[in-house]
C-alpha cells in the first residue's frame, strides 16, 4: 500500500510540475475548450477568471498530495475522527468489495465517481446547461456503447469463474438483458448513425419526433421530466434501502446486481441532477456510472473471492 501510494505521489509530482511549467498553454487549451461547452461558444471574462482559480487550486491540491504522499507525511485526521465516528467501518463500507479479489477496485471506482461527478457540476456550475447534442453528450455516449459489450463479455465469465452460483442461467439472462438495453440506449442517442451519416430524418421522424431525428426517444421529451427524477431518485432509494436495510443471507446474484456502495457518491449526484428533468449532466453522469457498473461486474466474475 505504501509503495503504490508514493508511486502514484510522483506521478502526482510530475502532472503538477508539467502544470506549473507549462501553466500558460495549458490554460489557453482548457479555455478553448471550455468554449466549445458553453451556450454559443462564448465566455464571459468572470467566467474564464473562475476557470483558472479553479485551475490553480487543482495544481496546488495535486502538488500538496503529492508532497504529503512521497515524503509519507502522517495526518493525525483519522485519530480525532475516531473520536467522533467509526471511519474504520466506514472505510470498509465503501472501500471493500466481498465479491472482488482485487483490493484496490471499489477505492477506483469511488474515486472515478467522485471526480466525474464534481467535475461535470462545476461545468454546470461555471458554464450553465450544457447545449444538447454538445460535446458533452459526445464523449460520454461511447460509454453505453463500452458498457454493454463488457457485460456481454462478463456473461460469458459465468461458467468460467469459481464462485458457486446458485441461478446462473438467470445471471446470464440479466447480463445479456442488460447489455442489451445499453447498446439499445446508445442506438437511439447516436439516432442509429444519423448523427454520423447526416442523413435526413423521415416521415413520422421528421413530423412528430421533437428533435426531427432518427430515433424512438425523441417522441417522448415532455415525459423526461417525470422518467428522468424517477430513475434518478427512485433508484437511488432503491439501492439505498438495500445498503443499509439488507436482508441477509445475501445471495452472489443479488450482491453483483445491486451496485457497490462506492458508487454511493456518483449515485447519490445522479439523483440530484435528475431533479431538473431533460439534463445533459444526468445523462453524462449515468453513461459513467453504467460504464464504472459493468466494469464491476467484470472484475468480480474474472477476480472472484475464494470465499
Amino acid at each position: 500500500m505504501y509503495t503504490m501510494k508514493k508511486k502514484i505521489g510522483f506521478l502526482s509530482l510530475i502532472f503538477s510540475s508539467v502544470f506549473i511549467y507549462f501553466f500558460s498553454s495549458t490554460f489557453t487549451f482548457i479555455t478553448k475548450f471550455s468554449v466549445n461547452l458553453a451556450p454559443n461558444n462564448y465566455l464571459e471574462p468572470h467566467k474564464i477568471l473562475i476557470i483558472k482559480v479553479l485551475f490553480i487550486i487543482f495544481i496546488i491540491t495535486l502538488l500538496a498530495f503529492s508532497l504529503i504522499s512521497i515524503l509519507n507525511i502522517k495526518l493525525n485526521t483519522n485519530q480525532k475522527l475516531d473520536q467522533f465516528i467509526d471511519t474504520k467501518t466506514i472505510t470498509e463500507f465503501f472501500l471493500k468489495d466481498d465479491l472482488c479479489a482485487k483490493k484496490e477496485m471499489p477505492i477506483y471506482l469511488f474515486f472515478i465517481g467522485v471526480i466525474s461527478s464534481i467535475v461535470l457540476h462545476l461545468l454546470l456550475l461555471t458554464f450553465g446547461k450544457p447545449p444538447r447534442e454538445g460535446i458533452l453528450e459526445d464523449y460520454t455516449t461511447p460509454l453505453f456503447l463500452l458498457a454493454g459489450l463488457i457485460l456481454l463479455l462478463s456473461s460469458s465469465l459465468i461458467t468460467k469463474q469459481k464462485v458457486v452460483i446458485k441461478r446462473p442461467k438467470s445471471l446470464r439472462l440479466y447480463l445479456i438483458l442488460f447489455s442489451l438495453m445499453l447498446l439499445y440506449i446508445f442506438g437511439e442517442e447516436i439516432s442509429w448513425g444519423q448523427n454520423f451519416f447526416g442523413w435526413e430524418s423521415f416521415g413520422a421522424f421528421e413530423n412528430l419526433n421533437f428533435q426531427r431525428e432518427t430515433n424512438l426517444h425523441n417522441f417522448f421529451n415532455p415525459l423526461f421530466d417525470y422518467v428522468y427524477p424517477t430513475i434518478g431518485i427512485g433508484g437511488f432509494l432503491i439501492v439505498f434501502l438495500f445498503w443499509f436495510f439488507p436482508k441477509k443471507p445475501i445471495s452472489f446474484f443479488l450482491q453483483l446486481l445491486i451496485p457497490h456502495p462506492s458508487f454511493f457518491y456518483i449515485l447519490l449526484m445522479l439523483a440530484a441532477s435528475s431533479y431538473e428533468g431533460h439534463s445533459e449532466t444526468f445523462e453524462a453522469l449515468l453513461a459513467i456510472f453504467v460504464f464504472l457498473y459493468s466494469i464491476r461486474v467484470f472484475m468480480c466474475l474474472k477476480f472472484p473471492r475464494n470465499n
